[in-house]
């Protein structure tokens, strides 16, 4: 069969097979997980729904790191023969992941149990059946999804979210406190039981070693990966200066990404459904195939990124003023970075399953770890106040991640392309203010545009578009530079300007046609680094 009948008959399966369910339940979760977060929010205030705000961040934070793994690769183990049960390699896995996510919840709530969760112990309790009951439903999710009971996996996603919501309408007018709201989010997992998900199968998965290493770098790349969305508030309650100020800042930031998550919530509930595919075309070791599915995920994550960031800065400030109260209003370009940074992380996650379908789960921790180079340096130096900087810090790794890991798709020189994605984007961000200043001044100095293209040869020869600002007249001739170049020649010696009588310098002295800005000296640096742009482009 030909690859494109090969994919429309897979879009066609998508259709047929009960993933609509899974569309569906998706968005019924995202509606009542927003719905709960807004009757926590209007029933306890900003500082009083923090504690929620901190638990659900980082209990969102571990599901994703150790146990959406867990869930994933049991779909892709079941994908590729229906039916039977993890062989002892996966269960140990899973232990494992259990037991980390149990200490690392207890852990961060003794820790962090006086500035984000009012000091209260009750807590402590809380969050270790938070994961707890997480954990099984992961677990039951994998299951659905990995024996094609797509309908029923749609509807344990969207029910327990239903059910959670309905705790909160009911407890609302009873004066709930934080730790009651916080226990709506531990129990409602428990529907999935009546589903019988781990019920037998007359198939078994033939016993397979090696799991945990493919474990481990999934687990690391989606630390990271989730790190940047659901980290976001507690980094910037941490790095807030000022401390009476830190629970308003948590809960901010906090109602900000959670609101700009719709599309992720989606895409990662979806992402089950996408990796069977996937897999079955790994096994069938159509990479091409597999190939074009990364490149289309980019280009349709490039394509929705900026009119993404546009509607977030123009609607999301109202739109949270009215949802959750006043107080909880971000700045325009907080909901616009927030949006757009979780429109290309839901491309992210799409395109992340390409690779554990290959099972190169290596490269994608390698690609997110590059991305999270990028945005530390983002938190560390940036100018901007604590929410701002998270939320550069964010849209500037899910950019990096997202490059990455169509790198590493590719499988051209992964290793040192990320690192040159992650520090170029980095400081794309960083001078972000700065270079567009820079256009604005070169605009208005003369007509033309602010940025030069220039065509370079780049790795094995091959040739690439470089932009510069400007710093010349657009449309000049190059006759003046021909001549030079032939007197160059002729003297047959090349020297610094002022130089000796019998050299002649590379570049022309008083050039006409060099405008205002670029007549300005240079800045003397070591080495002289290259541009964002061509570090990112090269």
């Amino acid at each position: 069969m030909k690859p494109a009948g090969s994919e429309r008959a897979l879009l066609g399966r998508l259709a047929r097979d009960g993933t609509p369910a899974i569309a569906v339940g998706s968005v019924v979760a995202g509606v009542a997980a927003y719905g709960f977060q807004i009757i926590g929010g209007r029933t306890l205030g900003d500082e009083g729904f923090a504690p929620v705000a901190a638990l659900l961040s980082v209990h969102s934070l571990i599901l994703a790191v150790l146990l959406t793994p867990v869930e994933l690769l049991t779909v892709r183990r079941l994908a590729l023969a229906r039916g039977g049960a993890p062989d002892y390699h996966d269960r140990r896995s899973i232990l494992i992941a259990l037991a980390a996510a149990e200490v690392a919840m207890l852990v961060f709530v003794a820790i962090a149990r006086d500035r984000l969760f009012a000091g209260e112990p009750a807590f402590l309790l809380v969050g270790g059946a938070v994961v707890a009951t997480h954990g099984l439903f992961a677990l039951a999710r994998g299951a659905l999804a990995g024996r094609a009971r797509y309908l029923a996996y749609g509807f344990a996603s969207g029910g327990a979210a239903v059910v959670r919501l309905a705790l909160a309408l009911f407890w609302a007018g009873r004066n709930p406190d934080a730790v009651d709201f916080a226990w709506m989010v531990a129990l409602p997992p428990l529907l999935v039981l009546a589903l019988r998900p781990f019920r037998r199968s007359d198939r078994r998965v033939p016993a397979r070693t090696g799991s945990g290493a493919l474990m481990a770098g999934f687990v690391l790349a989606g630390a990271i990966s989730q790190a940047f969305v659901l980290a976001g508030p507690l980094v910037a309650g941490l790095i807030e200066h000022d401390r009476a100020s830190a629970a308003a800042t948590v809960s901010v930031v906090f109602v900000t990404f959670s609101l700009a998550r719709a599309p992720l919530l989606i895409a990662q509930n979806l992402a089950a459904r996408l990796l069977a595919a996937l897999s079955t075309m790994a096994a069938r070791k159509d990479h091409d195939g597999l190939k074009r599915w990364a490149a289309r995920f980019v280009a349709a994550t490039a394509l929705a990124a900026a009119p993404s960031f546009a509607a977030g800065s123009l609607v999301g400030p109202d739109l949270i003023a009215w949802l959750f109260g006043p107080e909880f209003r971000p700045s325009g370009l907080l909901a616009g970075l927030a949006v757009a940074s979780c429109v290309i992380a839901s491309g992210s996650v799409f395109l992340d399953q390409v690779l554990v379908a290959l099972g190169a789960t290596g490269r994608l921790a390698a690609a997110w770890t590059g991305a999270l180079v990028a945005a530390g340096a983002v938190v560390a130096v940036g100018p901007w106040t604590a929410d701002l900087r998270v939320g550069w810090a964010v849209l500037c790794g899910e950019v990096v991640a997202l490059l990455a890991v169509a790198v590493a798709v590719s499988e051209q020189a992964p290793g040192k392309r990320i690192f040159d994605l992650a520090v170029g984007g980095a400081l794309l961000v960083l001078t972000a203010p700065l270079q567009a200043l820079l256009a604005l001044v070169v605009k208005f100095d003369t007509p033309g545009p602010a940025l030069h293209r220039q065509i370079r040869i780049g790795l094995d020869e091959r040739p690439f578009v470089m932009f510069k600002f400007r710093t010349m007249e657009h449309g000049a001739s190059d006759e003046p530079l021909r001549r030079h170049l032939a007197d160059v020649a002729s003297v047959g010696r090349v020297g610094a300007s002022g130089g000796d009588a019998g050299s002649k310098p590379l570049w022309i002295d008083g050039d006409h046609r060099v405008t205002r800005v670029g007549a300005l000296p240079p800045p003397h640096l070591p080495g002289r680094a290259a541009q964002p742009l061509e570090r990112t482009q090269g």
